[in-house]
C-alpha cells in the first residue's frame, strides 16, 4: 500500500507540471497572436517626425559675385616741371581737398613774376601818354592802340606765370587718402608726370553683373546690400543698370552704391552682391529635408491627413547656409523632416509631430 502511495504521488507530481507547461505553452501562443498585429502595423506604418510648415511672405533676391570699387579715384599729375623740394603728406594718409601734398622748386619764378609786375606799370604809363597825345593831336591813335596791346600783353604774362607759380603746390584735388606717391625730395617733374593717387572711400560701389532673365526685375534706386569678403557689410541702393549687354557674357553690369563713411571697406575687394527682385509666398525650411524622387526632381515629402506620404516638387527661391526658402508648396503643409529617405509617396506612416525650427 505505501508503494502504491508513493507511485500515486509522483504520478500527481508529474501530472501538475505538464499541467503547467501547457498553460505556459497557451500562454505563449496568445501572446504571439497579440504581439503578431502590432508586428505587422509597425512594419507598414514606420514613425516619421513630421512639423507643421505655414507659409510666409518674403522678398526673392538674387545673389551675384562682384567686386568693390571707390567712387572717385584721381591721378595727380604735374602741371608745371620743378624739382622736388618737400613733400608733406605720406602715402595711405588721408587729405581734405586743397591740402599740400608736395612743394616743387619756384627757381627764378619770383624774379619773373616781380620783372612782369615792373613791365605792366611800364606799359601802363606808355598808354597813358599815348593816349593824351592823341588827344591834343600830337599823336597818331596807332601809337595808343600799341601801347595798350603790350599792357594786355603783359597782364596775360603775369596771370600765366602766377598759374605756374600755384602748381609748384601739388594739392589734393578732392577729400580721400594718398593711396599712392611715386615722387620723393630731389626728383625732378616734367609737366604731365605721375606724382600719385587720391582715393575717396566715403562711398563705394559694388559693381556685378546679373542675367538676362534677372534684369527686368532690377531698377535704379532699390535697396540691395553687399557682404565683402573681408568682412564687411554694406546696404544702398542701385545707382547703375545697364541698358546693353556684355556681347561677351551676355550679362547686365549693376552697381550698387552704399555709404562708407568710416572708410573700412576698401576698393577691389570681393563681394557677394544681393539684389532683392520681387516679394512672394514661401515656406523657410532646412535644406537637409530635401529629397529627390524617381525622376531626379528636387522636392519635399509631405504628410496628409490620411498619414500617407506625398511628394511634392518645390522651386528654390532663396538659400542659404542654415535655411532655404521654397514656393510651391501648400500654404498649410505638414513636412518629413526626419525619416523622408525611408518612406516612398503613398505610403501610410505614423507621424511624430514636432515643432518648425
Amino acid at each position: 500500500m505505501k508503494i502504491n502511495r508513493s507511485y500515486a504521488i509522483a504520478l500527481g507530481i508529474v501530472g501538475a507540471i505538464g499541467l503547467w507547461m501547457l498553460s505556459g505553452a497557451f500562454a505563449e501562443s496568445k501572446k504571439d497572436q497579440k504581439a503578431a498585429p502590432t508586428q505587422t502595423a509597425a512594419l507598414t506604418a514606420p514613425s516619421v517626425r513630421v512639423a507643421d510648415f505655414t507659409a510666409q511672405q518674403m522678398t526673392r533676391e538674387i545673389s551675384v559675385r562682384g567686386q568693390s570699387l571707390a567712387v572717385r579715384i584721381v591721378e595727380l599729375k604735374a602741371e608745371t616741371a620743378g624739382r622736388v623740394v618737400e613733400t608733406l603728406v605720406e602715402k595711405g594718409a588721408p587729405v581734405k581737398k586743397g591740402d599740400i601734398i608736395a612743394k616743387l622748386a619756384l627757381d627764378d619764378r619770383p624774379a619773373r613774376l616781380a620783372e612782369l609786375k615792373a613791365m605792366i606799370v611800364q606799359r601802363e604809363r606808355e598808354l597813358n601818354a599815348a593816349a593824351s597825345l592823341a588827344s591834343q593831336g600830337y599823336g597818331a591813335s596807332l601809337r595808343a592802340s600799341e601801347a595798350r596791346a603790350g599792357l594786355e600783353a603783359a597782364k596775360a604774362g603775369m596771370a600765366r606765370l602766377e598759374v605756374d607759380i600755384a602748381n609748384t603746390d601739388i594739392k589734393a584735388p578732392i577729400d580721400g587718402s594718398l593711396d599712392e606717391r611715386g615722387i620723393e625730395v630731389g626728383a625732378y617733374l616734367k609737366v604731365g608726370d605721375k606724382i600719385g593717387t587720391v582715393v575717396d572711400l566715403r562711398t563705394i560701389l559694388v559693381v556685378g553683373a546679373v542675367t538676362e532673365r534677372e534684369v527686368p526685375f532690377l531698377a535704379v534706386g532699390k535697396p540691395g546690400s553687399a557682404q565683402l569678403i573681408t568682412g564687411e557689410k554694406l546696404d544702398g541702393k542701385i545707382r547703375f543698370v545697364s541698358a546693353a549687354a556684355d556681347p561677351a557674357t551676355r550679362t547686365f553690369r549693376v552697381e550698387l552704391e552704399a555709404p562708407n563713411p568710416d572708410g573700412r571697406a576698401r576698393s577691389g575687394v570681393t563681394a557677394d552682391l544681393r539684389l532683392p527682385l520681387d516679394a512672394v509666398k514661401g515656406h523657410r525650411v532646412s535644406p537637409a529635408i530635401l529629397t529627390l524622387d524617381g525622376d531626379g526632381r528636387i522636392g519635399v515629402k509631405a504628410v496628409g491627413a490620411d498619414n500617407k506620404v506625398q511628394f511634392i516638387p518645390v522651386q528654390i527661391l532663396s538659400d542659404s547656409a542654415d535655411a532655404m526658402w521654397l514656393g510651391g508648396l501648400p500654404d498649410q503643409v505638414r513636412l518629413v523632416i526626419v525619416g523622408q529617405e525611408y518612406v516612398v509617396h503613398g505610403q501610410l506612416v505614423t507621424p511624430v509631430v514636432q515643432p518648425a525650427k
